[in-house]
């Protein structure tokens, strides 16, 4: 099984270390640790920090991301089993992740709206 370094990770998603370290303190996505006491991450993390990613984009928190992550990571992971990596999660949560997106932007533009009576 391959194995990935913090550094390696954090170069391919385009985050910085202290964002996974963040993420690994949360509890959203945790990597194995070597008796060194370095973080690696196997393929099936990478497909969830890719998952984490994209939760990010539709302005998701962590703590929302965390829920998710928790309670769907297995059926994930198995869709992503055929190497289809990230592909089909996204197309399944495209329009969750715009429905989610869309009701945060109006209760945001609400909520100004209300303060500036």
């Amino acid at each position: 099984m391959e194995e990935y370094s913090i550094g390696e990770i954090a170069k391919h998603f385009n985050v910085s270390t202290d964002t996974l370290r963040l993420y690994d303190k949360k509890g959203i996505v945790c990597p194995e640790r070597k008796k060194n006491g370095y973080r690696y991450y196997s393929r099936n993390k990478m497909i969830a920090l890719a998952y984490v990613m994209f939760l990010r984009k539709a302005e998701l928190s962590l703590e929302q991301i965390r829920i998710i992550l928790n309670a769907n990571l297995e059926l994930i992971l198995d869709q992503n089993e055929g190497g289809m990596y990230f592909h089909s999660v996204s197309e399944e949560l495209t329009p969750l992740a715009l429905t989610i997106h869309n009701e945060k932007s109006f209760v945001d533009t609400k909520d100004k709206w209300y303060w500036q009576q």
